[in-house]
């Protein structure tokens, strides 16, 4: 996969929806839903481990970044992290 196809990733109402290349990947959760959709580039998710061991896996949104577990990736912000306001999902 190209490291620059954009990786999509949404929590709503419980559900995370993780989306790349036509292709969508939901997990159930827990926590509040998140104001916007974050996008990570493809490239910067090489570094996460193909396999997460934990029972459970933290995600947390910060302005830049986004956090999985104890790794951090950078979000793109070129317009395509969309409030969800404002009907986009």
């Amino acid at each position: 996969m190209n490291d620059d196809i954009l990786v999509a990733f949404e929590f709503t109402n419980g559900v995370l929806s993780i989306r790349c290349n036509g292709n969508t990947l939901v997990v159930a959760g827990k926590g509040a839903s998140w104001p916007q959709q974050v996008t990570i580039a493809a490239g910067e998710l090489r570094k996460l481990p193909k396999r997460l061991m934990d029972e459970e896996v933290c995600l947390f949104v910060g302005d830049t970044h986004l956090s999985i577990g104890n790794r951090s990736y950078v979000r793109v912000m070129n317009g395509t992290d969309r409030p969800r306001d404002q009907g986009n999902r």
